[in-house]
């Protein structure tokens, strides 16, 4: 039995060889599995590390069925795509497939995969998109990404548009989706940054993580570099 074991578990644990199945072809490579749970609280850094009421409400709109199509807006560096993705997998339980400017192959291609994955259901649980930082797409992107939303039905997957200015020129298209829940987040304070800061580093003193934030001005991605 335990020479058999070893090879059962191997094989159980190998990536499918078929690279036509959904999962591996969507599913982003990554060298750690993602684990996904469900939680009545917020994590601790979004508790933290300011805008939690946006969070609590962004849980509560989805949980409630009010809407699967929300704009999360912000100063760059306030914690929006970091935001989602921790309250995604800890407390809604999903995992999250993400498409940027950075790692869009094309207009059609990049369309395709967001369709399929808010269509489709997997024994791992429920999924969400997020279009991170829509204006860095070009228009032709924005364009096509407006006649997808268009196109949604009720029973889709959650998906989640981010951005800095929700009235920059480049996505003036997006205005007229009314389906939107729109969300915005605010800057956080000094106080906030340290408090979530406190979480990450704890062989820093509070003292300078306060420094840091301070510098930081209200930009994780800032505070992080420090």
């Amino acid at each position: 039995v335990d020479d058999m074991r070893a090879p059962l578990e191997d094989a159980c644990l190998s990536t499918p060889a078929d690279s036509s199945l959904l999962d591996a072809v969507l599913a982003p490579p990554s060298k750690k599995r993602q684990r996904v749970g469900r939680s009545d609280a917020l994590p601790k850094f979004q508790r933290v590390g300011g805008n939690d009421k946006v969070w609590q409400r962004l849980v509560e709109a989805v949980r409630g069925r009010h809407s699967n199509l929300i704009m999360l807006y912000g100063p760059h560096g306030c914690g929006k795509t970091r935001g989602l993705i921790e309250v995604c997998n800890t407390t809604l339980g999903m995992h999250v497939y993400e498409v940027n400017s950075a790692n869009a192959l094309g207009v059609d291609e990049t369309v395709r995969k967001i369709v399929n994955v808010c269509q489709t259901k997997t024994l791992l649980g429920p999924r969400a998109v997020l279009l991170d930082d829509i204006e860095g797409f070009d228009e032709t992107y924005i364009s096509a990404f407006i006649t997808m939303i268009q196109k949604r039905q009720e029973d889709d997957g959650l998906l989640v548009v981010t951005c800095c200015d929700p009235f920059a020129r480049s996505i003036v298209g997006l205005r007229g989706v009314t389906a939107f829940e729109r969300l915005r987040l605010y800057e956080p304070t000094v106080k906030a940054m340290t408090l979530a800061a406190q979480l990450v580093r704890t062989d820093v003193s509070q003292e300078t993580l306060r420094r840091y934030a301070t510098d930081a001005c209200g930009n994780f991605h800032q505070l992080e570099l420090r």
